[in-house]
């Protein structure tokens, strides 16, 4: 059975419109902040999305960015609010081994984070720290475990990082997770998207503001701080599907 995930953030995603003049940029293939246009040519695979509410709005963002590349379809397998650390919620390292793609499925997208600072509580009464040892290891561990059922599936896997945000502990804290996902996929041949100066200002700081993709200013965060607009998200996907892209696709 394929694994599923409702839209529950969805509602407030498509609540802000992407501006029509976002969709012409892309079709026209405009190139801002250092990123590729996406070509125009038939593909024939699907790409897995697995994550929170970031990732969520990313996957709804390459959906609107895979229009434009005939052929790319997207799969949303996230869930909002949900935690690598806090398996009693949702447990992840068995919802990613329980997953069996559809024959088209070939990318897998996974972004987490913001929900993993919690505490980890295997048991009654203990408790383990955000940031000790053993929460690191246990995260580590439970990463892993998800990197290596993707690839048993026989999947190319990217992993998105969080962005900069606007409170400087939560930026630290995502910073430190960040840390984890590279040493982790260093290991592997997963791939690692750092989208952190994709959202930045000139000197890598937070900016609420900042280039679309047909080169205007407009707000890109939303009012958490955290997540993005439709603009901003439209950033990220493009990134994400400039890197998805095989060298020899991303040539025709």
């Amino acid at each position: 059975m394929t694994l599923k995930a409702p839209f529950p953030g969805e509602s407030v995603i498509s609540a802000i419109r992407i501006a029509r003049r976002d969709i012409l940029a892309t079709i026209a293939g405009i190139t801002t902040l250092g990123q590729t246009p996406v070509p125009n040519k038939t593909l024939a695979r699907i790409i897995a999305v697995f994550g929170d509410s970031q990732a969520e709005g990313l996957a709804v963002a390459l959906r609107r960015v895979a229009r434009q590349t005939p052929g790319i379809k997207v799969q949303n397998h996230t869930k909002a609010g949900s935690a690598i650390s806090q398996p009693e919620n949702y447990d992840w390292p068995a919802a990613i081994r329980a997953y069996e793609p559809d024959a088209q499925v070939d990318t897998a997208v996974l972004m987490f984070g913001g929900n993993d600072r919690l505490p980890m509580r295997p048991s009654p009464g203990v408790v383990i720290p955000f940031r000790s040892e053993t929460w690191n290891q246990t995260y580590r561990s439970r990463a892993a475990d998800m990197l290596h059922s993707l690839a048993d599936k026989h999947l190319r896997i990217f992993w998105v990082s969080n962005p900069i945000c606007r409170d400087e502990k939560y930026s630290r804290d995502m910073e430190y997770l960040n840390a984890i996902y590279r040493d982790e996929l260093a290991a592997t041949d997963a791939t690692f998207i750092d989208i952190r100066a994709v959202v930045a200002d000139a000197n890598g700081r937070y900016a609420p503001y900042g280039r679309t993709l047909d080169g205007t200013t407009a707000r890109l965060r939303l009012d958490d701080g955290i997540h993005f607009t439709p603009s901003g998200y439209d950033l990220i996907a493009t990134q994400v599907i400039k890197a998805i892209l095989t060298p020899d696709e991303a040539a025709k």
